[in-house]
């Protein structure tokens, strides 16, 4: 697979959509170890995984993960207001 931020969004998307957000968590921490910054898009994709798995703990530690910088955007604050 070409490791491009594009082409992480658009398979954690399709994850996301096909309801199988375990699959994005691991695509999330796969694009990390590969060393690709994660976008806006990709934090999207993130929470929306997290907000189907339901588990509260696994995504305070996730969220805890997202920079200051993004939690600014209102996309990323509205999609958190939509998880809790």
């Amino acid at each position: 697979m070409n490791k491009s931020i594009e082409n992480y969004g658009n398979l954690m998307s399709g994850f996301n959509k096909e309801n199988n957000p375990e699959k994005t968590l691991d695509l999330f921490n796969k694009m990390k170890n590969d060393g690709i910054q994660a976008n806006v898009v990709i934090y999207l994709c993130l929470i929306k995984a997290l907000s189907r798995i339901g588990d509260y703990s696994l995504s305070i530690s996730m969220i805890k993960q997202i920079p200051d910088s993004f939690l600014h955007d209102n996309q990323i604050k509205t999609a958190l207001i939509d998880m809790w």
